[in-house]
């Protein structure tokens, strides 16, 4: 196993260094630091070309050059955080429905079919945890249950939306982890 040793450089954010080792080397590499060194293990000794090229490469790592990929972390943890209150459902009459993948492809499905002929009311329409259900009792009902999903999912999207654009906004790292996701 070749070990090659850089300075430390204070600036270069190691998600960002390592996409770029990946993506222009190989997966074959370990790292670790040891006082102002990071060493990089390699299963055979890269060439000089390599090598300098490597060093070089993250020498030359500024805060901007990783900002978007730190941003792209936050992005994730705002939509981590989406889907956590989305799970939560939405309140409709006083009971609490689902707002999964599937329960929003059903209540678009019954809101759009809520004036065929066909259409049996009352429905029954199962609570997020099945412990009760709500009757249904006509397409203006339907209709106004499926509005409230909507609305729900809609602002909880939205307010995901207000967060990603302090995020965008952001010139510095700092600027970044200031922000606070507190929905």
């Amino acid at each position: 196993m070749y070990k090659l040793s850089v300075t430390i450089n204070q600036n270069a954010d190691l998600n960002y260094f390592n996409d770029w080792m990946r993506e222009n080397y190989a997966d074959n590499y370990s790292g670790s630091s040891e006082g102002d060194a990071l060493n990089l293990y390699f299963e055979s000794e890269p060439d000089e070309e390599d090598k300098t090229s490597i060093d070089s490469f993250y020498q030359a790592i500024t805060e901007n050059d990783s900002l978007d990929t730190y941003k792209a972390l936050k992005y994730e943890e705002i939509d981590n955080r989406t889907d956590d209150i989305v799970s939560n459902g939405y309140v409709y009459q006083t009971k609490n429905f689902s707002l999964s993948s599937n329960a929003q492809i059903n209540i678009l499905a019954l809101d759009n079919s809520r004036n065929d002929p066909v259409m049996i009311y009352p429905i029954k329409y199962n609570t997020i945890n099945d412990m009760d259900s709500y009757d249904v009792v006509d397409a203006d009902d339907l209709h106004a249950m499926y509005l409230t999903a909507l609305a729900t999912k809609k602002s909880i999207v939205d307010s995901g939306t207000v967060i990603k654009n302090q995020v965008r906004s952001c010139a510095t790292r700092a600027e970044v982890d200031a922000i606070i996701d507190n929905r």
